[in-house]
């Protein structure tokens, strides 16, 4: 059965406080997702991909609920006057700040509800939100703990590595390798900006360990697909583009935040109504120095 695309949006005025805004997505959210079904065949593609949707609502709603109640719509009337109307109620927390933010949240409610109504639905919002508190309390306090432990293993890892020896300097580029036994660079390089490998140039660079000049040797060749202009890469796929964004910060409209949208769109466009993203990924072929090899992924249309 024809299932209509879910969509999700969000419109931002510069009035609208960022608070108002998460909770006006969260409301959206809620009224988008919907319980799941199984779907395996083919004549239920369209289920099949509503219902991921849908997966994916729900679980950013439990988010919400887990580590940012106070942001839930249906607690919006707590956070107008004249109950908590201060400034900080406005804004998100930044994860450093939250735990300590939920502490003050709960005081201020605590104090404040002592003045509701006691069988008004403000009073059983408050007593509800007040009870929750706690445990996000001690999930953010978690959450902050793991991920300031996980940024300091990144970067004494990140410390450690050396990449000056992998410096071609004919090229000003990273070899794409080093035989341990001859002591010999490859001669081939990484050379294309639309690779997962410039992630190492800007951490060679970042570290001093490499000129600067390499990350500006690297390729910005443009191809045009259908109107639509993107750097060349290799193999043409999502990981190339996209994965060094999971942590490198993209620019609204530069050379390579142009090239991940048009990557993205001239990969949809191509496909026709088949699961699109193509990438690398592991494949089973046996090989002499490993085994296992990945490849970009293959897609044959379907009629």
């Amino acid at each position: 059965m024809q299932q209509t695309p879910v969509k999700t949006t969000i419109t931002l005025t510069p009035a609208e406080p960022p608070a108002t805004a998460i909770r006006s997505h969260l409301r959206s959210i809620a009224k988008q997702a919907s319980p799941a079904s199984d779907a395996t065949s083919n004549q239920d593609r369209n289920q099949w991909f509503a219902n991921e949707i849908s997966n994916h609502l729900a679980a950013l709603s439990l988010f919400a609920e887990q580590y940012t109640p106070w942001l839930l719509p249906k607690f919006e009337s707590l956070f107008t006057p004249p109950q908590l109307v201060g400034s900080e109620h406005k804004t998100i927390p930044t994860l450093l700040d939250a735990a300590e933010y939920v502490t003050e949240l709960e005081s201020q409610l605590t104090g404040t509800s002592r003045d509701l109504p006691k069988d008004s639905a403000l009073a059983a919002a408050a007593a509800e939100l007040l009870a929750l508190l706690p445990a996000t309390q001690q999930r953010l306090a978690q959450l902050k703990s793991d991920i300031t432990t996980i940024a300091s293993e990144a970067e004494r890892h990140a410390d450690a590595m050396e990449y000056g020896f992998l410096l071609v300097e004919a090229r000003q580029l990273l070899s794409i390798g080093y035989d341990g036994i001859t002591h010999e660079l490859y001669s081939s390089c990484y050379d294309l900006l639309a690779s997962e490998a410039r992630i190492a140039s800007f951490i060679a660079v970042a570290k001093g360990d490499i000129p600067q000049q390499s990350w500006f040797r690297l390729d910005r060749s443009h191809v045009l697909v259908n109107g639509r202009a993107a750097l060349l890469s290799w193999t043409g796929t999502m990981f190339e583009y996209m994965m060094p964004s999971l942590w490198m910060r993209t620019f609204p409209d530069t050379l390579i935040a142009r090239s991940l949208e048009s990557a993205v769109r001239i990969q949809k466009d191509h496909v026709h109504n088949i699961p699109w993203g193509i990438s690398e990924s592991g494949f089973s072929k046996k090989i002499l120095t490993a085994d296992t090899a990945t490849r970009p992924g293959e897609f044959q249309n379907s009629p």
